[in-house]
């Protein structure tokens, strides 16, 4: 009996014929599916997607967010300015001590030409980025700084000893 039961079942192939059928639709064609699946083709967010993951493993080796920002070019601007009036600072420093005579206080020069050295030499070249904003600051004040009291400070011993 069962011999003809199969006999029977082999010519119906209804299983291959509905996994055919299966195949060639999809349950992107129901409900405007394809709309969506086009739009999504369109407008994909795998860009973003990568760039976040870029940034995520520079982070992980080391690099700050601070220079991701410099290597988009949009903060270094604040930083470079500052950058240059250091360097304006030390010429500046070095004309006024030549000129000062006893006055002359030079290791403001000094410190703010040791101060640069680094800001070229570790931060450009080691680091691949300027330095930061505040480095740049803080180095033009303390030379400031020192120079104005270095000044009242030889002013003081100089006419009053």
């Amino acid at each position: 009996m069962k011999k003809n039961d199969l006999d029977l079942f082999e010519g119906n192939d209804w299983l291959s014929r509905e996994r055919a059928r299966e195949k060639r639709v999809s349950a992107w064609d129901f409900d405007e599916g394809r709309k969506v699946r086009n739009e999504h083709e369109e407008n994909c967010d795998v860009e973003n997607v990568a760039r976040t993951h870029h940034q995520e493993h520079l982070l992980e080796e080391g690099v700050n967010r601070n220079s991701i920002r410099q290597m988009d070019g949009s903060d270094t601007s604040g930083a470079v300015k500052w950058f240059l009036m250091d360097f304006v600072m030390l010429f500046v420093l070095i004309f006024l001590n030549a000129n000062l005579g006893r006055l002359a206080f030079p290791p403001a020069a000094i410190v703010l030409f040791l101060g640069i050295n680094p800001g070229i030499f570790i931060w450009i070249f080691l680091f691949k980025r300027f330095p930061s904003k505040i480095y740049c600051k803080i180095l033009f004040i303390v030379a400031v700084f020192l120079q104005i009291a270095g000044m009242a400070m030889k002013y003081t011993m100089y006419y009053y000893h």
